[in-house]
């Protein structure tokens, strides 16, 4: 009785460590991924881009007009698609997590434009000096995961193609190279 009782005990501990290490950290600071219902993970579409920037016409010739910065990412939709006013769940790794990771991470939905994807990250208008933000951001609830890492919440109830940023705050200057994960909501 002793011994059967004893291999319950112990497979019983196995299935517990099991589904504990399903659920890992990524490996580098600035990966997402999402965190499935079973623990499971998968990777976003991963994109290199680089903050752009474009005057109006009116700018170039007179000195006077708007300038906007953007990144521009290829393609017009990710390969991972999620269904609309479906809660979602990232795994995000920073650099610590001793930050309130609003001040790390960015969600927030592209502009279509051509064959690609925009983020208008804002516009400075020189005559009148006025500056406004054009991402659209998705807010969301974040919480400390491991070492390192974040469990970020969220739901999107509007459909469209949608990206996530990480920053590292304890780089001073961060390359013009940016890191996007992208993902669409159908």
């Amino acid at each position: 009785m002793k011994r059967i009782v004893l291999c319950i005990a112990v497979f019983i501990s196995a299935l517990c460590v099991n589904a504990q290490s399903k659920l890992q950290e990524a490996d580098f600071v600035g990966n997402v991924r999402v965190l499935n219902a079973d623990s499971t993970t998968i990777d976003l579409d991963k994109l290199a881009t680089q903050v752009k920037s474009k005057a109006t016409g009116s700018k170039i010739w007179l000195g006077v007009g708007s300038t906007k910065s953007f990144i521009e990412v290829p393609g017009k939709a990710s390969s991972i698609v999620f269904e609309k006013d479906t809660p979602m769940k990232l795994v995000v790794r920073g650099s610590d997590n001793n930050l309130d990771p609003t001040s790390v991470v960015s969600i927030f939905q592209y502009i279509i434009k051509g064959g690609d994807r925009r983020a208008v990250f804002g516009k400075i208008n020189n005559l009148f000096g006025n500056t406004e933000s054009g991402l659209k951001k998705i807010s969301f609830e974040g919480k400390k995961f491991g070492k390192n890492s974040y469990i970020i919440e969220f739901t999107v109830s509007e459909p469209g193609e949608y990206g996530v940023m990480v920053n590292n705050p304890t780089l001073e200057n961060e390359s013009s190279n940016i890191v996007v994960y992208s993902f669409s909501v159908r």
